[in-house]
């Protein structure tokens, strides 16, 4: 490792410098930092803390002993150049309003694209030996009074440099524009003025730096430069207050303003004025600077006169034209020394308070009249409001009352979908109609289209319930007559407040007799009418829209109910009906379920039955019938003795029969053992299976002119099942093609591979199956139509046996068909394994 040195006395006149400037840049840096939310001052504290890297890299690349120390430092320097001329651009555009009111997002674009070269600058002075496209050639020089970096610059520093002082002037030639308007309207000069001088003395500064002219060579004039400028800057942000006053920012306020503003110099011209001046000036603002102000108010001689008489500062006066009234205030403009150098006035329109005054003027006095006429009204408002309390106080009883009828029905409904017997059905609604109002008597009619005829379903007077069995039925009357056959006929609620009168405009009319509860045509004897009925209600009661009967109850009193008292009958109806009617629905489902069941057990009486005595038959038959086979291949054969053409010809046809009826047998045992599911489990190779029965029915196809192939896919995994049963679902798939096939037809049975199964398919080329027949040929003992049997024979057992035996192995079987071209018919099984059937 090298030795430490001392750093030689020549250098401290150089180092310390550039210390203390570093220290007060970083000062600054840090102040301005405490200070960020004024409009510049973060960019202020960015530039004085980059010059503060700029100052500390300088002192140690002096300070460094070793080129490659030094080379280090130079680049630590370097970024001072490099940043400081991007951070003086950005604090310059800074002050302009409009940069700041840009989106974040644009300000973020721009600073990217003014520090792109800086940022390429950056990267390539840290990688500088491997292209050398900043300085060409670095070197120790040790001829001074103490060794420093020598460097030839490359071509990229002539970039930077270029670009650096580009921004340098652009930001100069900002500040430039905003002196002149400072100066123009003789605001902000000395703020501005010293912002132009500092970045002059920068650019000086930076001028003999870069062309050797610096009388201290070893000393950073720039960097101290921007030091000094920064302490300038620095006053002038928190001493003049520069960045709150920003010229700029000014013209905003300005227009912002509603009032109208005029500013005039000491020799009355005008200097200044607002849109809004313009505007009631009636004259475009720029031809009014510079204008003599007896020209431009000369439509207000007033305004003039008053202007030139007031010494005071907060003078005001009315300014009133045809249209508007203005309340004119004038303040004088003084400089340090408190000379007046002009004048300015602030024109605010009061035109929409006085009026909105005499509005309010009006509104007083019609207030005022307006008390007095309510002063008036309050006593029969009292009055009023008074009665509508009583008015209140009973509509809250109504609707408790209402509410308490709801809840009846409620319940009711609940009720009523416990039960399904229907007397107690009415004396739960008889519960609930006696509780919310006044009723003696309580009767439930039904009526009968058909018939045209009022039955009494449930009659209850004075808490007896009587037969309703022994009250005649009520023929349906004529319109207007009879207030059941009203309520029927017209579906609606019928309320009687006179019950007596009512009966006398009817054409039959009943009374209840109070000792045997006994109800009789014609009108109550004279010594029983205090005890009768005085007032009804009906409402009828509807399911489905259709009137099925009618509700009603009876008063002694006259007039008895309201309109609540009509809604709560039709809402007790209407729940009354559905439950009604849901029970004898109820009732006569039960006894239809009842009767099916009947039925349906009598149907499985006759099924095993039927199953006992196919088996008792097919087992019966088997045996004489395997020995009558027997002996006719014996006797066929010639075992027995020779035969006679005629005897062996008659023999053959015995035998073909004895066989055919063997087949039928073993159709009605195969579906009998699929339904009990009565098989014989063992690996079974289909394609065997296939192949066996074909050679078989080869011989029969060849005598009818019939071409029978097969196609057998290799490989084919073995199914569980039974193979004798299998067997009889091929043979009868290929009996039912060989005969509805004419001749000259085809038929080919295909066996392949699908899924987790094999498919068989049995295609014929025959007569084929009418569309609306195919749901049904599997059905037992279906034939397509009868002239099929007669002409092609069979028991219709065949297909049958085919789904029982291969929906038994857990398979599906179906079948397409086109009349006149031809049918297929498919079986589908489960390879061995695939339904996880347990082995035995």
């Amino acid at each position: 490792m090298e030795k430490s040195q001392m750093i030689p006395w020549q250098l401290v006149p150089y180092i310390l410098p550039s210390l203390a400037a570093m220290a007060a840049s970083s000062g600054l840096a840090f102040m301005a930092w405490r200070r960020r939310p004024s409009p510049g001052a973060a960019q202020f504290a960015g530039l004085m803390l980059t010059v503060a890297v700029w100052l500390l890299g300088h002192a140690l690349c002096l300070a460094s002993a070793s080129l490659r120390a030094k080379i280090f430092w130079e680049a630590v320097r370097f970024t001072g150049p490099i940043a400081a001329p991007v951070m003086w651009l950005m604090f310059v555009l800074w002050q302009d309003v409009f940069y700041r009111s840009l989106a974040v997002t644009k300000r973020v674009y721009s600073w990217l694209l003014l520090s792109s070269i800086p940022l390429a600058t950056l990267l390539l002075i840290w990688t500088n030996e491997a292209h050398l496209m900043v300085y060409d050639e670095v070197w120790l020089n040790s001829g001074g009074p103490f060794p420093v970096l020598g460097v030839t610059y490359g071509p990229w520093f002539y970039v930077h440099s270029v670009y650096s002082y580009l921004l340098l002037l652009f930001g100069i030639f900002l500040l430039y524009q905003t002196h002149r308007r400072a100066i123009k309207k003789r605001l902000y000069r000395s703020q501005t003025g010293l912002l132009i001088i500092s970045a002059l003395a920068l650019l000086a500064a930076n001028a003999l730096d870069t062309g050797g002219l610096n009388p201290f060579p070893y000393l950073a004039l720039t960097p101290l430069a921007f030091t000094i400028t920064g302490l300038i800057l620095f006053w002038n942000l928190y001493r003049l207050r520069l960045f709150d006053i920003v010229p700029v920012a000014r013209d905003l306020v300005i227009e912002s303003i509603e009032d109208a503003v005029i500013a005039l110099d000491d020799q009355d011209r005008i200097v200044d004025l607002n849109t809004a001046a313009g505007q009631i000036l009636d004259r475009p603002v720029a031809k009014m600077i510079g204008q003599p102000v007896d020209l431009a108010f000369s439509h207000w001689p007033d305004l003039v006169e008053r202007y030139r008489t007031a010494s005071e500062t907060g003078a005001t006066f009315d300014l009133v034209t045809a249209q508007h009234h203005f309340d004119a205030r004038l303040s004088l403009l003084r400089d340090r020394s408190n000379r007046t150098i002009g004048r300015l006035i602030v024109l605010h329109d009061v035109t929409a308070r006085l009026w909105a005054e005499r509005a309010l003027q009006q509104v007083r006095d019609d207030l005022e009249r307006r008390v007095e006429e309510r002063t008036s009204e309050l006593s029969q408002v009292n009055i009023q409001l008074k009665r509508e309390i009583v008015e209140r106080e009973l509509a809250e009883e109504r609707s408790q009352r209402l509410l308490d009828q709801q809840v009846a029905v409620n319940q009711l409904s609940l009720a009523l979908g416990q039960t399904h017997d229907l007397d107690e059905i009415y004396y739960i609604i008889y519960d609930h109609a006696r509780l919310l109002m006044d009723v003696v008597s309580f009767i439930v009619s039904s009526y009968n289209p058909q018939e045209r005829l009022i039955h009494a379903e449930f009659v209850i007077v004075n808490g007896t319930v009587l037969d309703a069995a022994d009250l005649p039925p009520i023929l349906l009357e004529e319109p207007g007559c009879g207030t059941q056959s009203r309520v029927i006929r017209t579906g609606k609620p019928l309320y009687v407040p006179d019950w007596r009168r009512a009966m006398e405009q009817t054409q039959v009319q009943y009374q209840i007799n109070d000792t045997s509860n006994d109800i009789f045509p014609g009108p109550p004897p004279p010594e029983a009418e205090p005890e009768s009925t005085n007032s009804a209600l009906l409402t009828p009661m509807r399911v489905r829209g259709e009137t099925v009967g009618v509700m009603q109850v009876q008063s002694y009193q006259l007039d008895a109910y309201s309109s609540d008292d009509l809604d709560l009958l039709a809402a007790l109806a209407n729940v009354s009906a559905v439950a009604i009617e849901n029970v004898r629905l109820y009732t006569k489902e039960q006894q239809r379920a009842a009767r099916l069941t009947r039925i349906l057990e009598q149907q499985q009486e006759l099924d095993s039955l039927k199953d006992a005595v196919i088996q008792n038959v097919s087992h019966e038959l088997r045996t004489p019938l395997a020995i009558a086979q027997g002996y006719a291949e014996l006797l066929e054969s010639g075992d027995l003795g020779e035969l006679s053409t005629g005897q062996q010809e008659a023999m053959s046809i015995v035998a073909r029969r004895i066989r055919a009826l063997g087949g039928i047998i073993g159709n009605f045992t195969g579906i009998l053992d699929a339904e009990t599911r009565n098989l014989a489990r063992e690996s079974v190779n289909l394609a065997d299976l296939v192949r066996e029965p074909l050679a078989d029915f080869q011989a029969i196809a060849e005598q009818v002119q019939l071409t029978l192939t097969a196609q057998v896919a290799p490989g084919l995994p073995p199914v569980w099942g039974d193979p004798f049963r299998l067997r009889q679902v091929v043979d009868n798939l290929l009996d039912n093609a060989i005969k509805f096939t004419p001749a000259g037809g085809h038929i080919t049975a295909r066996l392949r591979r699908e899924q987790e199964g094999v498919l068989l398919e049995v295609t014929d080329t025959g007569i084929g199956i009418p569309p609306d027949r195919l749901e049904r040929v599997f059905e037992r003992f279906y034939q397509v139509d009868g002239s099929t049997t007669r002409r092609y024979g069979g028991t219709g057992l065949g297909l049958a046996l085919v789904k029982e035996v291969v929906e038994a192995h857990r398979g599906r079987v179906g079948v397409e068909s086109r009349e006149g071209v031809g049918s297929v018919f498919v079986v589908w099984l489960p390879v061995e394994g695939a339904v996880g059937e347990e082995k035995e």
